[in-house]
């Protein structure tokens, strides 16, 4: 049986690139061909590969549908009590799987992830295009009955997630797109899921899909927002949904990534804001008037939606500011422009509005992550604890991770991954018979080993910097919803 390993994704990440939203490219679906049948592959061969895995084997059952792909943990839901807590969050995890991430601490994240119940993430990458060759060869060789333990199926990031996660927890799932998500002029192409403790939460149909999970179609997009079938709805990366139920509480999550670039032309109806910002918002409303329709003969119309919207409610650079003249300055905020944006979604509320929840490479700058839900129908999330950011950078906040960064932990860590990197083997050479070389050469290897050494060297001076490539850019954002004693929908 092959063995799985992370090799912390070697090598670089390539896509194809989309035409400006509104001016889609015909051939848009055709361009992403590759890359979804890779999260394909990786799903239907994880079903077989993961047999030998002490994390993974036995313990998942797989579905590779063509609306959603759910690796589901093997274990009952055991239903929360009423009066209980389900702490649902948001994560942009930052390139996870390619090769901007990849000197990424996957236990950090799956400790912090390991507090909450649901989390939808972001920023999950698709395999990149050498660990697809690598793993088609390892394959290929493994069918002729040539195998070597030295090669290893690499998986994917958001699997690499999983694992770590399940190896604190054994009951983690997740749920996630089937199809890579590209917003128009980028490199890369990126999935959705929702990771969720099955122990506490089980997957159920969703009001927003008609069936457990779905990425929200074109055709439902059109519909919402009064377009014509050959009107492209102006969306980078179309949002995905799934139903979750915990106790009595059953809702639906949305998440998305609002797009990060302009379109090259056209125009958005928000004024006062500048052109990209009006684009995000313009991509927002689409998505609110997308939940608001699909909600309208709804039996649930609990809706908690998650995401990195790319638009602030609160200016940060406003917060705690003074003019040269030594005033307080007068703080900004977008209500109008995202009250403008939600209309479509009745009753939805904007929360997490006035914390930093983006990270530069000095401190927290932007107010870009929210939670977006009704209070008049989600009466659940009202509690003494509403939606907050859960700053991981901050000692008191996260204290094993402030220890990892200012002991020996990420001096360890740095010599594990180097160890790791230079393990990693493939085939090369033509015919059926190939040999056997490592996956990096002797150059790559030291320029990764010098790489990740400045990281630790940097985290030894309390450099901030550190924190994006160990862990994320962005800080996660959540809320704390009480379960009821009887559903009230």
């Amino acid at each position: 049986m092959l063995r799985l390993t992370s090799i912390f994704s070697v090598i670089l990440m390539t896509g194809a690139s989309l035409a400006g939203c509104g001016e889609e490219d015909p051939a848009a679906d055709e361009s992403n061909v590759s890359e979804e049948a890779s999260v394909e592959a990786e799903c239907v061969a994880f079903q077989t590969e993961h047999e030998d895995d002490e994390v993974f084997a036995g313990k998942v059952d797989v579905d590779c549908g063509p609306a959603f792909h759910h690796y589901a943990a093997k274990i009952e839901t055991r239903a929360p009590a009423a009066g209980e807590t389900v702490r649902i969050a948001n994560f942009n995890v930052y390139h996870l799987g390619d090769d901007q991430g990849r000197y990424k601490n996957y236990d950090t994240l799956a400790e912090m992830m390991n507090g909450w119940d649901v989390v939808s993430a972001v920023e999950l990458m698709t395999p990149n295009s050498e660990s697809v060759r690598h793993n088609r060869v390892v394959r290929q060789q493994a069918e002729v009955g040539q195998v070597d333990e030295k090669v290893r199926i690499i998986i994917p990031g958001y699997l690499e997630l999983l694992k770590s996660l399940m190896k604190k927890d054994p009951s983690w799932s997740l749920v996630m797109t089937p199809i890579p998500l590209q917003e128009p002029g980028a490199s890369h192409a990126e999935l959705t899921g929702f990771y969720y403790r099955k122990s506490r939460v089980q997957l159920v149909e969703s009001e927003l899909c008609g069936e457990e999970a779905c990425v929200a179609s074109i055709e439902a997009l059109q519909d919402a927002n009064g377009l014509n079938r050959d009107q492209q709805p102006q969306i980078a990366r179309r949002p995905f949904a799934a139903g979750f139920k915990a106790g009595t509480f059953d809702f639906s999550l949305v998440g998305v990534h609002i797009r990060f670039r302009a379109p090259e032309s056209g125009t958005a109806p928000f004024q006062g804001v500048d052109r990209l910002t009006a684009f995000r918002l313009l991509e927002t409303q689409i998505v609110a008037n997308w939940i608001g329709h699909e909600l309208r003969d709804a039996r649930d119309k609990d809706v908690v939606w998650a995401g990195d919207f790319n638009v602030e409610f609160t200016k940060m650079s406003t917060v705690g500011t003074f003019t040269p003249g030594g005033e307080p300055r007068e703080e900004v905020t977008y209500e109008a422009s995202w009250n403008q944006a939600l209309a479509g979604f009745d009753g939805a509320k904007v929360f997490v509005t006035r914390e930093a929840t983006s990270l530069s490479t000095s401190g927290l700058v932007s107010n870009y992550d929210h939670l977006i839900y009704s209070p008049t129908l989600t009466k659940e999330c009202i509690t003494e604890q509403e939606a907050h950011a859960f700053n991981f950078t901050n000692a008191e906040t996260m204290p094993s991770y402030a220890e990892f960064l200012s002991g020996d932990g990420v001096d360890k860590y740095a010599e594990a991954f180097v160890a790791e990197q230079a393990a990693c083997h493939t085939f090369k050479g033509g015919g059926r018979i190939k040999r056997v070389e490592p996956c990096l050469t002797a150059d790559a290897l030291a320029d990764v080993k010098s790489t990740i050494m400045g990281i630790a060297d940097k985290a030894g001076r309390g450099e901030f910097s550190v924190h994006t490539p160990l862990v994320s850019d962005h800080i996660p954002v959540l809320v704390e919803c009480k379960l009821p004693t009887s559903d009230d929908d």
